[in-house]
């Protein structure tokens, strides 16, 4: 006959072993809890050790040879980390994000994120979010965070960006969208806020600066893209603090390009002189935009130096053949 309550032992052995608990690694630095290696799904109870304000997890694999397989971020795992201000999880797996509304810095980079998912009735705290190589197919959600100062998002598949993403973000400063696909960007809405703005190696078709406010930018790059023209007057009107511009190895017409970087450089604003740079030799140098044979100076006394070296390693062949010819001839 089954003993009473029985049939709750394999429930309770599930339950048990369903809740998994993580420990902080060594770490030399206060307040920052470094987890080498964890695995996390919707569902799954886990616990994690109280009082530190820095979670990192999935920076390299394990001494064991795992990686970390945290598929989703959700509302259930922040809060079994104690709501820390910071939050970096690179290269675990991650598929779908689900920002928290208390996290103050995110990283989540190396991810195959696709989902990004905001509350629109919250309020957002998050100032720095790093989204890099990640395969998100729009952002429009990061309209919701509206504290962002800085938002990583090179390598992702955004191959359009709405006039509605960036307006609300009114205190953005840095802007990374390298090695994306979209075609047109809504320049009249960019923040006025923006200092850095990284559009390199995409596919930018045109860029309007008319009727655009960029008073604190300070860089702009835009290179190895598809622009074939730009108004060079309208983008220092737009952004009078540029300090650097990037715009070379776009299909701009040479004499357009030439004059484009003349303004630069009488404004004094670093630019890269573009195509012709690449094709100079090893041994050639880059001079006022010609290659230049670069000529070794060596001087005086060096050179009677080589000189005395050079006579006498002659005399000693001569010497040493004089003695050879003499012990054949013995």
């Amino acid at each position: 006959m089954m003993p009473p309550f029985a049939w709750a032992l394999p429930i309770l052995m599930i339950s048990v072993q369903a809740t998994t608990e993580y420990h902080c690694i060594d770490f030399p630095i206060e307040n920052q809890c470094v987890i080498e290696q964890m695995s996390y799904h919707p569902g799954q109870k886990i616990t994690f050790p109280d009082g530190y304000q820095h979670l990192r997890i999935g920076f390299a694999k394990s001494l064991n040879g795992l990686e970390s397989n945290i598929t989703t971020m959700d509302n259930t795992l922040y809060e079994a980390m104690h709501r820390p201000a910071i939050v970096e999880m690179t290269n675990v797996g991650m598929q779908r994000l689900i920002v928290p509304t208390k996290l103050l810095l995110g990283n989540f980079a190396d991810n195959a994120i696709f989902s990004l998912e905001v509350d629109r009735t919250e309020t957002y705290k998050i100032t720095f979010l790093d989204l890099d190589n990640n395969q998100l197919p729009n952002i429009n959600n990061i309209s919701a965070l509206i504290n962002l100062e800085t938002i990583h998002l090179r390598g992702n598949a955004i191959e359009a960006i709405d006039r509605s993403v960036f307006a609300p973000l009114i205190k953005l400063k840095r802007l990374y969208l390298r090695y994306n696909q979209f075609s047109t960007l809504p320049w009249t809405v960019l923040p006025s806020t923006l200092v850095h703005l990284d559009c390199y190696l995409g596919s930018l078709e045109s860029v309007d600066f008319r009727n655009v406010s960029l008073p604190a930018l300070e860089y702009l790059n835009l290179e190895k893209n598809d622009i074939t023209a730009l108004n060079v007057t309208q983008l220092l009107h737009a952004a009078p603090k540029l300090k650097e511009a990037y715009l070379s190895y776009n299909p701009i017409h040479s004499d357009q390009l030439d004059e484009i970087l003349r303004v630069l450089k009488e404004r004094n604003i670093t630019h890269n002189d573009g195509d012709q740079y690449e094709y100079c030799f090893d041994d050639d140098q880059y001079v006022d935009g010609e290659c230049v044979k670069q000529v070794a100076h060596v001087s005086k006394w060096k050179a009677a130096l080589l000189t005395v070296i050079s006579v006498m390693v002659g005399v000693l062949v001569v010497v040493i053949l004089y003695w050879v010819f003499k012990q054949i001839n013995r």
